[in-house]
């Protein structure tokens, strides 16, 4: 529902979206977490003080301090401590920040959500549920599209890959009986090997693996990605 109003706003009533005309995209997708994914705030209202009730229900909020059981522990890489930040809408508070962290992206325990400051904790420092406009976190968006998979007909199946923060590549002359590791030249978002083809006699396989910034890894085997003459 779109309000004829000269304040801003937007509200989950039920299963009723509302947004004042003074709303731009941002707010109608956090309305639009609320709706479609039952997701809670992520944010702190001001003097709203502790929350004091059971375990939330939703899914991108907790009350639970332990990685092991923690709801989104799958997406924490283990090098991340846990709680990450503590306090008040706490940000990152236990230790340094590592280098190229991502607020929306780099899942941890953050203390402060659901409209309340402390004794409850959010997967990411800056979620599109606590401040509308940076991206839904992967807790969130995981959530999303899991929900809507059978009425999208589209699944991960076929995902894009994630933010890989290293690349390996090695070349084998033999059909896989030996590797040999050849450089790789980052380049901003691409990654480029070079192979030595002096080696080859007729084919060249490769073997590549990435690893994302939450520490997983996938290895793909390239036979005879090309020949040689």
């Amino acid at each position: 529902m779109c309000v004829n109003s000269a304040l801003p706003g937007g509200l989950r009533s039920g299963n009723v979206l509302k947004v004042t005309t003074q709303e731009g995209w941002a707010t109608i997708a956090h309305e639009f977490g609320h709706g479609f994914g039952n997701l809670e705030d992520e944010y702190s209202a001001a003097s709203k003080g502790a929350y004091t009730g059971s375990e939330p229900a939703r899914v991108n909020v907790t009350i639970n301090t332990k990685r092991s059981s923690l709801k989104w522990r799958q997406f924490v890489n283990p090098s991340t401590p846990v709680p990450t930040g503590q306090g008040k809408g706490a940000g990152w508070t236990v230790g340094t920040k590592p280098a190229g962290w991502d607020d929306a992206a780099d899942a941890g325990l953050f203390e402060g959500g659901a409209t309340f400051e402390t004794a409850v904790y959010r997967p990411v420092i800056n979620c599109r549920m606590k401040s509308n406009s940076p991206d839904f976190c992967p807790v969130c968006y995981t959530h999303l599209k899991e929900g809507y998979h059978s009425a999208a007909d589209h699944d991960f199946r076929r995902a894009v890959p994630g933010r890989f923060t290293s690349a390996r590549v090695s070349a084998s002359y033999d059909d896989g009986t030996t590797w040999t590791q050849v450089p790789v030249i980052n380049r901003g978002s691409k990654a480029v090997a070079v192979v030595d083809n002096t080696r080859a006699t007729t084919f060249v396989t490769l073997k590549v693996e990435l690893t994302d910034a939450n520490g997983k890894s996938v290895t793909q085997t390239l036979t005879h990605f090309y020949g040689v003459r």
